[in-house]
């Protein structure tokens, strides 16, 4: 009888908690998870759209999107106002009030080719054209320094376009860089012509192995190479090549036989049949040697260098640091990746997984947790990818 009576009593204070509490749950459920592409708008000349580590003006910011990006969103926190996007595998937001449907951005891309992301041609490129075709500069200005010239009708794929409109950032076997846009024609199929189908992407190899992982070159008779090619086909074109026994990084595997791989700052394609699984150089317990790695606020690279030691260079500061690498431990769970490291001031964990710089769309096969012990004792905690050169 007692407890019947306690309980009674708390009867009204349930009730008020409960009334209280709803509200509060309610607004703390973000909304569902929807994917779907957004472009940056709204953002003034010479400023960028921070992505930060949560969702709110008050957490760390450690990256950046240019006026007219498009970025893929991954949904938005409770109050809408924050849309969640991936960076380097993890997760992060922008201002939900700078991303417009890209079907309903009120600045399109220019006339009157169209220019937008994807699949164009070079054109408007005289036979007498002193240049000798379209050049690719480092920044989108005529100033910056050219690192390619493209003849007539040269295939490019558009991946950004400059906050004026008047610049494409391509990608093409020559190289990769800012174009003027009225250069540019888009691509389309012939008529006629039926879609092509893409090869479908696993991410574990024909024997079952996980990837990404290190494959050397194999098969390629003496004095020939192994070609890299920008689509998984022999009729596509070259954009690098392998010799015998080199080390390369593995993407992916395809259901066509060819291999998805990680070449320099390059994405490319090579025949599968030429691979064999292991290569590079590497310590006794199997931690990577060679590597280049890279990361952002501000830029930095960091190498493991062949001969056991690690070079730390920011952009912001003129001379590199240089130390040994004194110890290396794989996981004690799966005796590999992810591998711990300590070199001098550094420490850190690196994993052998497909990671993604957040400011382009290349992949890279290993991610890096970089551990910088400052003078005065506190540390510094820094994300990037690494490649092979």
């Amino acid at each position: 009888m007692k407890l019947a009576l306690k309980f009674l009593y708390l009867m009204p204070v349930l009730t008020i908690l409960a009334a209280v509490s709803l509200p509060f749950f309610a607004s703390a459920i973000a909304q569902p998870q929807t994917v779907e592409f957004r472009q940056v708008i709204g953002i003034a000349d010479g400023d960028s759209l921070n992505i930060r580590s949560g969702p709110g003006r008050n957490y760390q910011d450690f990256g950046d999107l240019k006026n007219g990006a498009i970025v893929k969103i991954y949904g938005f926190d409770a109050s809408g106002r924050w849309a969640k996007l991936r960076v380097r595998g993890q997760d992060a937001y922008v201002s939900a009030k700078y991303l417009a449907h890209v079907q309903e951005n009120s600045h399109p891309a220019p006339q009157p080719n169209g220019i937008s992301l994807g699949a164009h041609l070079v054109t408007g490129i005289a036979r007498d054209d002193p240049d000798g075709g379209l050049n690719v500069r480092r920044k989108p200005n005529r100033a910056s320094r050219i690192k390619a010239t493209l003849p007539l009708n040269t295939p490019v794929t558009v991946s950004d376009i400059s906050a004026d409109r008047k610049w494409s950032f391509i990608r093409s076997a020559n190289g990769k860089g800012w174009v003027r846009n009225k250069y540019l024609v888009k691509a389309l199929p012939r008529n006629g012509q039926s879609p092509e189908l893409q090869p479908v992407e696993f991410d574990r190899d024909p024997q079952g192995w996980s990837l990404p992982s290190i494959y050397s070159v194999t098969g390629v008779s003496g004095g020939d190479k192994l070609w890299v090619r920008n689509k998984p086909s022999h009729k596509s074109a070259s954009v690098s090549n392998r010799a015998p026994n080199d080390a390369i990084a593995v993407l992916a595997w395809l259901n066509n036989g060819w291999a998805k791989v990680s070449v320099g700052q390059n994405i490319g394609y090579v025949n599968g049949r030429f691979l064999k699984r292991g290569g590079g150089q590497h310590t006794v317990n199997g931690f990577p040697l060679g590597l280049t790695c890279a990361g952002t606020e501000p830029f930095w690279a960091f190498n493991f260098n062949a001969d056991k030691t690690i070079t730390f260079k920011r952009a912001d500061r003129p001379n590199p640091r240089l130390a040994g690498l004194q110890m290396t431990a794989p996981s004690t769970e799966t005796n590999s990746y992810p591998y711990s490291f300590r070199a001098g001031r550094f420490s850190g964990a690196l994993d052998q997984e497909v990671c993604s710089d957040g400011m382009s769309d290349i992949s890279y096969g290993w991610s890096l947790r970089l551990i910088r012990t400052q003078p005065n004792g506190t540390t510094a905690n820094m994300y990037g990818c690494c490649r092979l050169p």
